[in-house]
């Protein structure tokens, strides 16, 4: 059996658009900067999963650091994601996600 044809993405954008005339739904307003310069705290939208796997040798010696720093795992790799852009000429914005207010 074959499988059927796939349309465009352009014509899958097309379909999802809203047609002229009707109302859109209303979003939030983007998150804006104080003028106390403080940033908001970032909603569970704001933030995102990044994976990597890595061979055994590489965990066992990222886990070691972890311990004989006396930092967890997480705040390293967002250490050495923010070196990563700082050496690449960009703003080390990456931050530790913030302990889940659920409580």
């Amino acid at each position: 059996m074959s499988k059927p044809a796939r349309g465009s993405l352009s014509s899958l954008s097309d379909r999802l658009a809203p047609k002229a005339g009707l109302s859109t739904p209303s979003h939030p307003p983007a998150a804006e900067v104080p003028d106390s310069g403080r940033v908001p705290e970032p909603t569970q939208r704001d933030l995102k999963t990044m994976m990597c796997r890595v061979n055994r040798a590489g965990w066992q010696e990222m886990s070691r650091l972890a311990i004989d720093t006396g930092e967890n795992l997480e705040d390293l790799l967002i250490e050495a994601c923010n070196d990563l852009l700082r050496k690449n000429g960009r703003p080390p914005v990456i931050e530790k996600r913030s302990p889940n207010p659920r409580t």
